[in-house]
């Protein structure tokens, strides 16, 4: 393949994530910050998460604004999730046994609206935690904003296995059309799942989760519904203020989770931008291939061209990794262990939408 291919899918990956507006601000509007707090339920739909929910209480209890209230939906735990926000002195909601037709997320996330008090929902997943200004820098981008505003938590890791998110986080980002030079001059796909802030206004208008009860991407249904409504829509990247822990419990968990993200995933994205994301990862296939190719060929001044493309792309990656969570040089050197990795979770993932029809997660099956 062209050398002038690979090198304009490596300019492709420059214009879909060449600027990642940060949620952190300086700004203060303390009195319209602090009126807007005081309105603000706090939403966290938890399944088996005594793991990771400890930290986004303690958390949540060290922010420097007062909200309204926090609110736990234990989804039907086994692990003492419930027991552990009782604990820590928040609302518990336990909801009905999950209808048919709902997902486990959509149903909490709506029994916990069901119960909210405040004017205001924000929305977590149980394995973010924040800042001591995070809930702050939500409150004034939205003041300065208002609609929606979502956020894409930093990823944190530990375990090397963690780092396999690689591909999938850079291609959740740009999927959403927001990161380009144009901005949100090009509405945004959807919403990120982990963190939403949006009014109670906003959310009935558009009949919540109730509206996509059975959307396995909430997120990416929920932004289409606000979207639907002319609700803005308003992302940003977590930096140092929303950070998360993705999969934290093992590799099985990470192939269910992406399994079940992208058998879904790649029928949501548009056209375009889902071109333009195949051409971008194909560019570093090749990258990889003509590497190998010029080593193969013995050639010590014909492998010159390759290995600069390689090293090309290896600094794009890590680029592009740095402003998304702590992957590190040598994840982005080595990305062709990630690139592969991202092909077999692809496969696997239309194997399971096509041919079995379901997935796996959190010890649910649930149909695609």
């Amino acid at each position: 393949m062209s050398w002038f291919f690979i090198l304009g899918a490596f300019a492709i990956g420059v214009f879909l994530l060449s600027r990642i507006p940060n949620i952190t601000t300086v700004d203060s509007f303390e009195e319209s910050v602090r009126n807007i707090a005081q309105e603000v339920s706090v939403i966290i739909p938890a399944r088996n998460e005594a793991r990771t929910l400890p930290d986004l209480l303690h958390s949540l209890d060290n922010q420097d604004v007062r909200m309204k209230e926090t609110i736990v939906i234990d989804d039907d735990s086994i692990d003492g999730t419930g027991r552990l926000a009782r604990e820590a002195g928040v609302k518990v909601v336990t909801p009905p046994p999950l209808p048919n037709g709902w997902t486990g997320k959509s149903w909490a996330c709506w029994n916990g609206a069901q119960n909210a008090e405040g004017k205001y929902f924000l929305f977590f997943d149980a394995d973010v935690t924040l800042s001591i200004d995070a809930a702050r820098s939500l409150i004034v981008r939205y003041l300065q904003n208002k609609g929606v505003i979502s956020v894409q938590p930093y990823h944190t890791m530990k375990r090397p296995y963690e780092r396999f998110s690689l591909y999938f986080n850079l291609i959740a980002m740009m999927s959403m059309r927001s990161f380009s030079p144009f901005g949100e001059r090009i509405r945004p796909l959807g919403l990120f799942g982990p963190c939403i802030l949006c009014s109670k206004e906003d959310y009935l208008r558009i009949d919540g989760h109730r509206s996509i009860r059975d959307s396995i991407l909430d997120d990416v249904a929920l932004g289409k519904r606000f979207r639907e409504k002319e609700v803005g829509i308003h992302l940003f990247g977590g930096a140092r203020s929303v950070r998360f822990r993705m999969y934290p419990n093992g590799t099985k968990s990470l192939v269910e989770g992406w399994s079940k993200n992208f058998a879904s995933g790649a029928q949501s994205a548009d056209l375009l931008t889902l071109f333009t994301i195949i051409v971008w990862v194909t560019g570093g296939i090749h990258a990889m291939a003509g590497l190998i190719r010029g080593f193969s060929a013995g050639d010590p001044v014909g492998f010159l061209l390759p290995l600069g493309v390689y090293i090309l792309y290896a600094l794009q990656i890590y680029w592009m990794a740095a402003r998304i969570g702590n992957f590190g040089l040598w994840t982005a050197l080595a990305f062709p262990v990630y690139i592969s990795f991202f092909v077999l979770i692809f496969f696997r993932s239309l194997y399971l939408k096509f041919l079995k029809k379901s997935v796996r997660w959190k010890e649910r099956d649930i149909r695609v």
